[in-house]
C-alpha cells in the first residue's frame, strides 16, 4: 500500500516527477530543430517549403493556444492529475508518428496534436504547482520548473542535433522518453483537493484543518494585471521563438554549421536558461515581480542585437547566453506572479490563458518573421540578421514602457 507521505508535496519524489514531466514542454520544439535545413532539403519541391517547415514547429504552438482555453477548464473540473497522465501518454504517441508520416503536410498535422498534449502536459503541471505550494517555495519550485525546462532543451537539442545527422525522421524518436514518466506520475502525484474558497496556509503540506474548516477568502480575479502578464509573455514568445526557427538556418547562412553545430548553439541558449530560472528566486527577493520583467526582457534585447550584428559562431554563442540568462529570469517571473495572484478554483483556467498567450507567440513568430526576411532586398545573412537586431528594439521599446509606467506608479504612491 502507497504511504501518504509520499503525497507529501515537500517530497523529493513528487517535486522531481513534476519536475521531469516540465521538461517535455519543450520538446515539440527543439527535439526537430536541428533537423530543419535537412527537412527543408526533402521536401523542396513543395511550394513555399521554406515556411512550411518552419511551421513544423510552429504549429504544435498554434494548437497549444486554440486547447489551452478548454484545457484550462478541464484541469479546474476533470482534475489535474487526469489530464496530465493523458496528455503525456498522447504526446508520446502523436510525437512518433512524424517518424512514419511520408508527407510534409502529414506531419504538420501529427504536430498540431502534439501541439493539444502539450497544453495538457503545461497546463496540468504548472497548475499542480501553484496548488501545492506557496509563498519562497512557489518561487523556488517554479524557478526550477523553468530549469527542468532548460535541461529538457539542451538534452532534445543535443541528442536531435547527432540522431538529425544520421536521418532527420530520427529526431521524432525522442517523444518515446516520455513514457518514462508515467509511473511516476501514477504513484507519486496526488489530485489536491479543491474548492473555491480555500486557502493553503503551509508551503510544505496541505492543511488538513484548513480542507475540514475552509475560510471564506473573497479574491477578485485581476483582470488587468493577467491583461499585462498575457501581453508580456506573448511579446517575449514572439521575439525568443526567432532562436529555434531561424538560428539553424542564419548559422548555416554565417558559417555553415551543420545540425549539430546549430544544436549546441541553441543548447548554449538553453544552458544559460538554467542558470537565469535558478538565480530567480534570489533576484526575486530584491525586486518586484516588474523589475525582473524590464531585467529579463533587457536581457534578451542586448542578446539579440549581439546575435544580429555578429558574423562569427563564437560571438553569436555570447548573445545566445545572454538571451538565455534573460528567458530563464522572465518565465518563472510569470508564472510566480500569476499563480500567487488568481484563487485556487481559478487557477487552471489562468494558467490555461498564460498558455495560450506564450504559445500563440511562439505560433506567429515564423509567420511574421518570414516575410520580413523575404521582402528585405539584402543577401540571407543580411536578413536574419536584421530580424534579430529589430526584435531587439522592439523589446528594449516595450522594456522602456513598462519601466516609465512603473515609475509612474511607484511616485504616484507615494503621493
Amino acid at each position: 500500500m502507497i504511504s501518504q507521505n509520499q503525497y507529501n508535496p515537500a517530497s523529493l519524489a513528487v517535486k522531481s516527477t513534476l519536475l521531469l514531466s516540465s521538461t517535455l514542454i519543450i520538446f515539440a520544439a527543439a527535439s526537430l530543430t536541428p533537423a530543419l535545413p535537412a527537412m527543408q532539403e526533402q521536401f523542396q519541391n513543395v511550394d513555399n517549403v521554406g515556411l512550411w517547415v518552419k511551421l513544423v514547429i510552429a504549429i504544435p504552438s498554434l494548437f497549444i493556444l486554440l486547447g489551452s482555453p478548454i484545457i484550462g477548464i478541464a484541469v479546474d473540473h476533470i482534475g489535474r492529475k487526469k489530464i496530465l497522465m493523458i496528455s503525456i501518454i498522447l504526446f508520446g504517441f502523436f510525437g512518433v508518428l512524424g517518424f512514419f508520416i511520408p508527407s510534409l503536410f502529414g506531419i504538420l498535422v501529427s504536430r498540431a496534436l502534439v501541439g493539444l498534449t502539450t497544453a495538457g502536459i503545461t497546463i496540468s503541471v504548472t497548475t499542480l504547482i501553484g496548488d501545492y505550494y506557496s509563498g519562497e517555495t512557489r518561487v523556488k519550485v517554479l524557478g526550477l520548473q523553468v530549469a527542468f525546462i532548460g535541461i529538457g532543451a539542451v538534452i532534445a537539442l543535443v541528442i536531435g542535433g547527432i540522431v538529425a545527422d544520421l536521418n532527420w525522421r530520427n529526431s521524432f524518436l525522442i517523444h518515446l522518453l516520455a513514457f518514462l514518466l508515467l509511473p511516476a506520475i501514477f504513484v507519486f502525484i496526488k489530485e489536491p483537493e479543491r474548492t473555491s474558497k480555500i486557502q493553503f496556509s503551509s508551503v510544505t503540506e496541505l492543511d488538513k484543518t484548513t480542507l475540514s474548516h475552509p475560510r471564506s477568502v473573497d479574491i477578485e480575479v485581476p483582470k488587468k494585471l493577467l491583461a499585462f502578464i498575457y501581453l508580456t509573455a506573448l511579446i517575449a514568445e514572439l521575439t525568443l521563438y526567432l532562436i529555434p526557427v531561424h538560428l539553424p538556418f542564419y548559422l548555416q547562412e554565417m558559417t555553415g554549421t551543420n545540425a549539430k553545430e546549430s544544436s549546441i548553439a541553441i543548447a548554449s541558449m538553453a544552458l544559460f536558461l538554467i542558470i537565469g530560472s535558478l538565480l530567480f528566486a534570489k533576484i526575486k527577493e530584491r525586486f518586484n515581480y516588474v523589475i525582473v520583467v524590464v531585467l529579463s526582457l533587457g536581457l534578451v534585447s542586448i542578446g539579440y542585437e549581439i546575435v544580429g550584428f555578429v558574423n562569427n559562431y563564437v560571438l553569436a554563442l555570447i548573445g545566445l547566453a545572454i538571451c538565455g540568462l534573460g528567458g530563464g529570469l522572465l518565465v518563472p517571473n510569470l508564472d510566480s506572479w500569476l499563480t500567487s495572484t488568481v484563487p485556487s478554483s481559478y487557477r487552471g483556467r489562468a494558467v490555461g490563458g498564460l498558455t495560450a498567450s506564450t504559445f500563440l507567440g511562439q505560433f506567429l513568430s515564423p509567420i511574421l518573421s518570414q516575410p520580413l526576411i523575404q521582402k528585405l532586398d539584402v543577401d540571407l545573412y543580411t536578413q536574419y540578421g536584421l530580424v534579430y537586431i529589430i526584435s531587439g528594439c522592439i523589446l528594449t521599446i516595450f522594456v522602456l514602457i513598462t519601466l516609465i509606467i512603473e515609475v509612474v506608479r511607484h511616485l504616484n504612491s507615494e503621493v
